[in-house]
């Protein structure tokens, strides 16, 4: 995950002084403008993508993203059960 903030931090400068050098934004207001809505792009898209990933977390993990330790720890102890549980075939003790 660094490598890539260090990768924009590297790119978005170059772009945004290649973007306020160009011939019809150079001296212009546009010259602040266009940096301004490169940033707020970014701002949407990482705002749809954050509420896009806590969606899921709920859907399809119950949560597990904003869960307590204790609460994630007690998830996993039960899983672990369910899946001893069915693995050691008592699942067909009901089945008389």
């Amino acid at each position: 995950m660094t490598s890539i903030q260090n990768i924009s931090l590297t790119v978005f400068p170059m772009l945004i002084s290649t973007l306020q050098g160009l011939d019809g934004i150079e001296g212009t207001l546009n010259k602040y403008v266009v940096p301004i809505l490169i940033f707020m792009t970014c701002q949407i898209v990482s705002a749809s993508l954050s509420t896009w990933l806590a969606s899921l977390d709920v859907a399809v993990y119950g949560g597990r993203l904003n869960m307590s330790s204790q609460k994630r720890s007690a998830m996993d102890e039960e899983k672990e059960k369910q899946e001893k549980w069915s693995s050691d075939g008592n699942n067909d003790a009901f089945a008389a």
